[in-house]
């Protein structure tokens, strides 16, 4: 590889970056988007419905943002 080789490669990594950084915050924002989304799909839910599939009112907004159930030993709702 010649030298102008070289910096022509150097230049292109540079362009890309941008572009990668780009990539990754539109990743952030769509995983964000999801992620209220759920909440407020779950703040919809009647308080019979919550109960019938084992939530209490504190544990959706867990659920949504952790997409799991909140461990009785370690996490406070």
């Amino acid at each position: 590889m010649s030298s102008l080789d070289a910096i022509a490669h150097g230049r292109a990594l540079r362009r890309a970056r941008p572009a990668a950084w780009l990539v990754r915050q539109l990743a952030r924002l769509q995983a964000y988007a999801e992620k209220h989304h759920s909440i407020d799909a779950l703040l919809a839910l009647d308080d019979r419905l919550l109960a019938d599939i084992g939530l209490s009112r504190g544990a959706r907004t867990y659920v949504a943002q952790h997409r799991r159930l909140p461990d009785r030993r370690t996490d406070a709702v």
